[in-house]
């Protein structure tokens, strides 16, 4: 079982950590999916493809995959989803404040 878990919200600019917990006991790889248009991978080079992050994760291990916040999700509510070799749950949902919710 995975278990996806988001930062629940973020500005323009700032990064979001989405938690993968592959809590069994076998090994579990998949792809993160997210709209590309919104959300960008924080480190130069992951996800060759557009909107994907691949992931492998041994039994019982944990990983946090960065995304940076893009201008276009501003005031939006921007979901993470997975592709994945196992059954998961949680829920990876983050509200992006707008330009003026922004904390001062």
């Amino acid at each position: 079982m995975l278990v996806l878990a988001a930062t629940p919200e973020a500005g323009v600019g700032e990064t979001v950590s989405v938690t993968l917990h592959n809590r069994s006991t076998q090994r579990a790889g998949g792809e993160l999916l997210f709209d590309s248009s919104l959300l960008q991978p924080a480190t130069a080079g992951e996800g060759a493809v557009p909107g994907r992050l691949p992931f492998d994760l041994e039994p019982n291990a944990q990983r946090a995959l960065v995304l940076r916040v893009l201008p276009a999700a501003a005031g939006r509510s921007v979901g993470v989803t997975l592709s994945a070799d196992t059954p998961s749950e949680g829920e990876a949902t983050v509200r992006v404040r707008a330009a003026a919710d922004s904390p001062r």
